[in-house]
């Protein structure tokens, strides 16, 4: 679940498919993945739906907590 949390955005947002998380992460990580992968075909309303988005919305709390818990902070 943490690394599908950290996941969540690559296929969308990287050249990464689900067959590449399959083979680097395995096919439970990676279903979890597609499950959050908005598709931009569906209207937004549409994709904003069911539990798909909230675990969408989940994830992205995870990753923007891990985030700035790991940030290393600015040089001075």
């Amino acid at each position: 679940m943490i690394a599908a949390a950290y996941l969540h955005d690559t296929v969308e947002d990287t050249v990464v498919t689900h067959a590449d998380l399959v083979d680097g992460f395995g096919a439970r990580v990676a279903g979890l993945v597609a499950e959050v992968t908005d598709d931009k075909s569906l209207p937004k309303v549409e994709r904003m739906r069911g539990t798909d988005a909230k675990l969408e919305a989940t994830f992205d709390r995870v990753a923007a907590e891990a985030d700035r818990h790991f940030a290393r902070p600015a040089s001075a």
